[in-house]
């Protein structure tokens, strides 16, 4: 399995705004993603700090569903009114324990 993340900091206050937006305007693009295994937001609501980090079959499907990424990345920065460059990283899952 194969994971992209995404972080950046976003205004506090904004920080729900961006989670619905999120949920409303792309979570169902991924689950339609071949490949597609599975999405995790991580936040600090007092500072604005987020993460997101999708899960992928393999790189194939990651790479595939780029365009959808950086997509998703960009509202969530600009609906937050987030701070800075959105940092970004792929990554091989080595291990995965979630119930």
């Amino acid at each position: 399995m194969h994971a992209r993340s995404k972080s950046f900091e976003l205004t506090p206050e904004k920080v729900d705004d961006a989670v619905s937006q999120f949920k409303d305007d792309h979570l169902d693009q991924f689950r339609n993603q071949k490949g597609y295994k599975g999405f995790t937001l991580l936040g600090n609501r007092a500072t604005g700090k987020v993460t997101g980090i999708s899960y992928w079959e393999d790189e194939a499907d990651i790479a595939a569903s780029d365009e959808l990424g950086k997509a998703a990345a960009q509202q969530i920065h600009a609906t937050g009114g987030a701070k800075g460059e959105i940092a970004g990283d792929q990554w091989e899952v080595l291990l995965d324990d979630m119930a």
